[in-house]
């Protein structure tokens, strides 16, 4: 039986709603997204940027303004918006990212001009097609045809609109990266080793912390490709 509503108390601890509000939460409509790294719409508006008061101001902004996300037009309140998602408002020219907080909290930041045309994505499969070709699986549930080298866990920096890769960051040493699940997820940290196996080694304030590879997100080369804060 497919359930329609979504319980506050069960909600993803990243999700910066009152639990105690009201006894039930928007249940997001998938986007390809974890639950865990992202949120309903809804909520970005209402909760985070506080600029509507209630669902029925969401769904009127929605079905009278351009709301977009990453260049394309949203209209249902239940869509989940993910992490380094690209929220675009043009009737006000104000543009947003989807970040995750060092509390491990899903948040926006307002974005410059320069950053709305690009996201991160990282590569979460690799398939071997007809053909012979490589399709490439990332964690927002795009995919693409490409015969560009990488490896799962790398993250790619995209032209939001088209299949361009316009980089590849590699999960290596001297990186930035921010941890998405265990005991320091939400913070940012440096890949100061990559192990022969799953492992990688990240400093974080001075110390180094082993994790694996799936359980972070590579930012940039050597500084964030894009705004996390």
């Amino acid at each position: 039986m497919v359930k329609f509503h979504l319980k506050r108390l069960s909600v993803p601890k990243t999700w910066q709603i009152g639990k105690k509000a009201a006894k039930f939460a928007v249940r997001p409509n998938g986007s390809g997204h974890v639950l865990s790294q992202g949120i309903p719409i809804v909520n970005v508006f209402r909760d985070l940027l506080k600029i509507a008061d209630n669902t029925r101001e969401v769904r009127y902004m929605l079905f009278n303004k351009n709301v977009l996300v990453d260049g394309r037009k949203i209209k249902s309140h239940k869509f989940l918006v993910g992490l380094f998602d690209v929220i675009s408002l043009p009737d006000y020219d104000i543009n947003y990212r989807m970040i995750l907080t060092d509390k491990n909290k899903i948040d926006v930041t307002e974005i410059d001009k320069k950053e709305v045309g690009i996201k991160l994505k990282t590569v979460v499969k690799k398939t071997v097609i007809a053909g012979g070709k490589i399709q490439l699986n990332f964690n927002d549930g795009s995919n693409i045809i490409s015969d560009v080298k990488c490896a799962v866990g790398d993250s790619v920096l995209f032209e939001i609109g088209t299949k361009n890769i316009k980089e590849v960051l590699p999960v290596a040493e001297g990186a930035p990266v921010v941890l998405l699940e265990g005991q320091y997820a939400g913070k940012q940290g440096t890949i100061e080793k990559v192990a022969e196996n799953t492992s990688v080694f990240v400093k974080l304030d001075d110390k180094s912390y082993e994790t694996s590879k799936d359980k972070l997100f590579v930012l940039g080369k050597t500084k964030s490709a894009i705004k996390t804060a």
